[in-house]
């Protein structure tokens, strides 16, 4: 079993990153055809995305988010 800081890491499906980034799957379909997050092909051919980076994309959508809503207020 993989481990991340100790815990045991979670794989998600295309599926579920869609739901947790409230995207379309072709969306992260692209993601993970161009290398641009994390992932793995299991035996069956299916990509799975490490929990831990799907929330890091999230993070960084928040932060981009709320640089240019400060940046638009001033």
């Amino acid at each position: 079993m993989t481990h991340q800081n100790g815990r045991p890491m979670r794989w998600l499906s295309i599926a579920q990153v869609a739901d947790l980034w409230g995207v379309a799957q072709d969306t992260v379909e692209n993601w993970v055809r161009r290398d641009w997050i994390a992932h793995v092909t299991d035996h069956g051919g299916r990509h799975r995305i490490p929990e831990a980076a799907a929330e890091a994309v999230i993070d960084e959508m928040d932060a981009a988010r709320s640089a240019r809503d400060e940046t638009r207020n001033r």
